[in-house]
């Protein structure tokens, strides 16, 4: 979870973000961060941003986040801080966050979204 946090805060707190949110009435899509951010940080790795932070201790998710395509990441992040401290959420909880998650690029390099969503990622992670 703090890990999860930490990378929406520093999506949140670069220049190019900064820029963004200007230019966009306040809000920067989830979709916006994953072509700025998620896309280049795991392109041509065949990997999900989260395997890439974490492929030495690759564990199960313990809970998953959902969030709309076109949600402003300082919403998603602030529904997330409220949700931890309404819950007393551990910083250790290993989450499921599907932009992370799933491998984004569609470079030939991974699978494709539609080929990873043959394997139901969420009705996994849920069940």
């Amino acid at each position: 979870l703090e890990q999860f946090l930490h990378v929406l805060n520093y999506c949140k707190n670069t220049k190019v973000c900064q820029r963004l949110k200007e230019s966009s009435c306040g809000k920067v899509a989830m979709s916006k961060i994953s072509e700025v951010f998620v896309k280049p940080w795991s392109a041509k790795t065949g990997c999900g941003t989260a395997i890439l932070m974490n492929k030495d201790t690759i564990r199960s998710a313990q809970v998953m986040f959902s969030h709309a395509w076109d949600e402003d990441i300082w919403e998603l992040a602030e529904a997330i801080e409220n949700w931890k401290k309404d819950v007393g959420a551990s910083g250790e909880l290993r989450v499921w966050f599907c932009m992370f998650a799933q491998y984004q690029c569609e470079d030939e390099e991974g699978p494709s979204i539609a080929e990873q969503l043959k394997k139901k990622p969420f009705a996994s992670v849920i069940a």
